[in-house]
C-alpha cells in the first residue's frame, strides 16, 4: 500500500524520544497489528491520530498526569487548537500568564479546559521550554495539525458554522488560499463535503497534493481535474518536474472516474500543455489498480511518436499496471518491442524498450531472445531504463543459468572488434556471473574469454 508507506514517511521526521526510533516505523507497525492497513489516506491520518492520542508525553507538565479525557474529546480538543494555531499564525501553546509573541496563551481558548491540557500532554504535541522556564506545546507535525484542525472544522460546520467563515480566513488578496494553509484547505476538502467545490476552486493542486481525493464523488473528481487542465492550459509549467504528485495522481483512479480519464487521453492536444496533461493522466493510471482502461488506448499512446517519450514510455508503465501479464497483453507489449527493434516504432531515448524489457524479462522473454534488443543506446550520456535494464535489472532478475543463457547468446552474436553496448554487456554479465559462481562450466567459460580475447 503505497499510501500507506509514504504517509508513515512524511510523519517518520518526528520521534517519541531524541534518538528513538522513527514514530512512522512504529505507527506503521501498529497498523498492521490493528488488523489490516487502512483503505485511504484520510484513514491512515486518522489511524496515527488516534495511535499518537493514546501515546502520554511524561515529560510535558501542562496537564496533570492522572487526568483522564476519552480519545474522541482528545481529538476534539487538539483539533481546536491546532485549528487555532494554523489560523492565528501561532507556533505554540503554552500555560504561562505572560506568553511571548506568536504563542496562544491556553486560558484565552475557550471550551474544556482539561481536556486541552490532556490534549498537550499526548504524542500529538510535543514540546519546548523557553527562557524562564515557560512550557510550550505544538503538534508534532504540520500535516497531523492540518488534518486535525480540518477534522474540526469541518464537524463544527456541520454544527451549522457558515462554511465563507472559514474559507474567508485562508484566502489572501488575490483570492486564492494562502500559502500556508493549502494543506488546511485540501484536508478540509476532504473532511467537508460543504466546502469541497471551494477549496478545489481555489487550489486545485493543492487539493490533490496534501489530503485525500480518493473518496470525491465521481463529478467532484470531475470537477477536479478539469481545474487542473485548465491550470494547465493557463500554465503548462505548473505541472513540471512535481514528483510529489505521483503518488496523489492515483488516488483519482478509482474504477468510477475510468470515462474521466479515456476522455482525457483521447482528447489531449500535443502541444506542451497537452503533454503535461497526458502525463498527469498517466501518472494516475501508473499508480493506482486496474480500473479497466482499454488496451487499445494506451498501446496507441505509446505508439504516437507526436508524442514527448516521457509520455510514450508513461502509457507503457500505465499499460503494465492496468493489465494482467495475460496471453493478450503480453503479445501487445512483444509486438511493440518487435516494432521497436524493426525500427517501424521509434524510441528515440531507448526509454519504451527498458519499460519493456524490465517487464518482460525473463518471465515472458527467454535469456536466449533477449539479446537481439541489445543496441548502442540512442544517447549514451542519457541515464534512463534501457542502460538500468542492462547494467542492473539484468544482473539482478536472473538467476546463474540465466545468466549463462545470456552469455552463450552474446558471444554468438559478439563479432570480431566489437565495441560499445555489445561486448561491455558481455564483459559485465561475464564478471557478475564469476562472481556468483564458484565453479562454472569449464567449456563454456573457455569460450566466452575466447570470444573476448578475439575481440
Amino acid at each position: 500500500m503505497k499510501f500507506v508507506e509514504r504517509t508513515c514517511r512524511e510523519i517518520s521526521g518526528h520521534t517519541s524520544d531524541p534518538g528513538g526510533e522513527p514514530q512512522g516505523l512504529e505507527l506503521l507497525a501498529k497498523a498492521q497489528a490493528s488488523g489490516g492497513w487502512p483503505g485511504s489516506r484520510l484513514a491512515m491520518f486518522d489511524l496515527v491520530c488516534r495511535q499518537l492520542a493514546l501515546e502520554q508525553n511524561e515529560k510535558n507538565r501542562i496537564a496533570a498526569a492522572n487526568t483522564f479525557v476519552a480519545t474522541e474529546d482528545l481529538l476534539w480538543a487538539a483539533g481546536q487548537l491546532c485549528a487555532l494555531l494554523l489560523l492565528s499564525g501561532c507556533e505554540a501553546v503554552t500555560t504561562a500568564a505572560h506568553p511571548d509573541k506568536g504563542v496562544l496563551q491556553l486560558q484565552d481558548v475557550s471550551g474544556p479546559q482539561d481536556a486541552f491540557r490532556a490534549a498537550l500532554r499526548t504524542g500529538l504535541f510535543s514540546f519546548t521550554v523557553a527562557g524562564g522556564g515557560r512550557q510550550r506545546a505544538a503538534p508534532v507535525h504540520r500535516q497531523i495539525a492540518e488534518f486535525l484542525a480540518a477534522r474540526h472544522l469541518a464537524a463544527v460546520i456541520e454544527d451549522g458554522l457558515p462554511p465563507g467563515r472559514v474559507m474567508a480566513l485562508m484566502i489572501g488578496g488575490d483570492g486564492g488560499v494562502v500559502s500556508s494553509l493549502r494543506g488546511l484547505c485540501a484536508w478540509l476538502a476532504a473532511h467537508s463535503g460543504k466546502l469541497r467545490p471551494d477549496c478545489v476552486d481555489r487550489d486545485p493542486l493543492g487539493t490533490l497534493l496534501y489530503g485525500d481525493v480518493k473518496g470525491f464523488a465521481v463529478e467532484e473528481k470531475r470537477d477536479l481535474v478539469e481545474r487542473i487542465k485548465q491550470l494547465t492550459m493557463q500554465d503548462p509549467r505548473c505541472l513540471e518536474k512535481r514528483f510529489d504528485l505521483m503518488i496523489r495522481w492515483g488516488d483519482l483512479a478509482t474504477p468510477d472516474a475510468e470515462p474521466i480519464f479515456q476522455e482525457l487521453l483521447r482528447s489531449s492536444p500535443h502541444d506542451e500543455a497537452g503533454q503535461r496533461l497526458a502525463m498527469a493522466v498517466l501518472l494516475a493510471l501508473r499508480e493506482s489498480a486496474a480500473i479497466g482502461i482499454p488496451t487499445s488506448l494506451l498501446m496507441d499512446v505509446a505508439r504516437d511518436e507526436e508524442r514527448q517519450p516521457e509520455v510514450r514510455e508513461l502509457s507503457v508503465a500505465a499499460f503494465i499496471r492496468q493489465h494482467p501479464a495475460d496471453d493478450s497483453s503480453v503479445r501487445q507489449l512483444r509486438a511493440l518491442l518487435d516494432d521497436i527493434a524493426r525500427g517501424a516504432v521509434s524510441d528515440p531515448v531507448d526509454g519504451l524498450t527498458g519499460v519493456l524489457l524490465r517487464h518482460l524479462y525473463p518471465k515472458h522473454l527467454p535469456p536466449l531472445e533477449l539479446c537481439r534488443y541489445l543496441h548502442q543506446p540512442h544517447q549514451w550520456n542519457y541515464i534512463g531504463t534501457y542502460r538500468r535494464f542492462w547494467e542492473i535489472d539484468l544482473i539482478e532478475n536472473s538467476t546463474d543459468a540465466q545468466l549463462g543463457e545470456v552469455l552463450d547468446s552474446l558471444t554468438a552474436r559478439l563479432k570480431p572488434g566489437a565495441t560499445g553496448a555489445f561486448r561491455e554487456t558481455h564483459s559485465q554479465v561475464l564478471e557478475k556471473l564469476l562472481d556468483r559462481q564458484a565453479d562454472p562450466d569449464a567449456k563454456r567459460l573457455l569460450n566466452w574469454l575466447r570470444k573476448l580475447d578475439r575481440n
